[in-house]
């Protein structure tokens, strides 16, 4: 293969855009499921810019021809230590120097920014690390913590979500679900900004270098605005304590002009409000609200530590499968 040459994407050309969308959708084309966003999902969500985060898209290039893509993610209002990536070499180009390539010009920015804590997501099968794995590690980095990749069919499960329903009402006593899509209801705000900054803090992180966020009214404005020029819808749900106050969330996001593949975002209940099957009840609301208002949806994604047993036995329920394995790698430069 010719030399390789890293090159930041232009996001305002929708042409090289879709190269760029295309490599990793080659990518992933091995896993068992495409969770790869749709190309109508994707083309108006990466040229937006994002305010809370510097986002760079890479390619590598032999001659004119893209061969790998790379995205740098690094946070601009909390855990600005941090430099994340995701590197895509379809499986006929690797072991060519791409994937390395790549990674060499991701480490570069995130040094350059100062970031200090570098994380790098890689797939592997259900039955063993896998080479994407091993290549990291080769390259400084450490599994911190291990996420398992589930999927549910909306129509295939439907017919259980009654019983569930019925089944998480018996614990809910003086609590009450509600639901929206953006943007939240204002006498909800500042609720759900205080449940959100608490969010990092009460999910299993492994050794992951993560700290907490301060989320804000203003702030969760600011992103709904992002998913509006993005064509992206989040559904909520929340749970609502005796005093009105949000005792837990969960959301869901997805674009209503390709709804078939809906991502859950985050899933918390407080700790004080623990003991209500309130996770349960939020996620069945969740399902039967994407299934009503957006009939085109087929399957919900969502990625939960292996550590998580609450939410994973909640998950399994609803009918979610295991379908792959996403390993958190990590790499402390200090």
């Amino acid at each position: 293969m010719a030399d390789i040459e890293v090159r930041e994407i232009d996001r305002s050309d929708e042409g090289h855009l879709h190269d760029w969308w295309s490599i990793g959708h080659a990518a992933m084309s091995h896993r068992p499921v495409d969770l790869w966003p749709d190309w109508e999902v994707s083309r108006y969500s990466l040229p937006q810019a994002d305010p809370e985060n510097r986002i760079d898209l890479l390619g590598a290039y032999a001659g004119d021809t893209m061969v790998g893509s790379a995205r740098v993610f690094m946070p601009l209002e909390d855990n600005v230590h941090l430099g994340a990536f995701d590197v895509h070499v379809p499986p006929a180009q690797r072991r060519q120097g791409i994937g390395s390539a790549l990674l060499a010009r991701c480490e570069a920015l995130a040094v350059a920014d100062g970031r200090t804590t570098l994380l790098a997501d890689v797939r592997a099968p259900l039955d063993e690390d896998g080479d994407d794995s091993r290549w990291a590690v080769d390259r400084g980095y450490a599994k911190a913590n291990e996420d398992g990749i589930k999927v549910v069919d909306l129509a295939a499960t439907a017919d259980r979500l009654p019983a569930l329903e019925a089944h998480a009402a018996e614990r809910s006593g003086g609590y009450r679900l509600a639901w929206w899509t953006d943007p939240a209801p204002e006498e909800h705000l500042a609720s759900l900004a205080a449940a959100m900054s608490r969010f990092i803090e009460e999910i299993p992180l492994g050794d992951l270098d993560l700290r907490p966020q301060a989320w804000t009214a203003d702030r969760l404005r600011i992103r709904e605005e992002r998913h509006a020029g993005q064509r992206r819808t989040q559904l909520t749900v929340a749970a609502l304590g005796p005093s009105g106050e949000v005792a837990g969330y969960t959301n869901a996001h997805l674009s209503p002009h390709a709804p078939r593949l809906a991502d859950i975002g985050d899933t918390l209940v407080l700790p004080d409000h623990r003991g209500h099957r309130l996770g349960l009840g939020m996620k069945v609301l969740l399902h039967q609200q994407v299934r009503a208002l957006f009939p085109g949806a087929e399957l919900i994604a969502t990625g939960n530590a292996t550590t998580n047993s609450f939410m994973n036995a909640v998950n399994d329920q609803l009918g979610y499968r295991l379908v792959d394995r996403a390993f958190e790698m990590q790499k402390l430069l200090v």
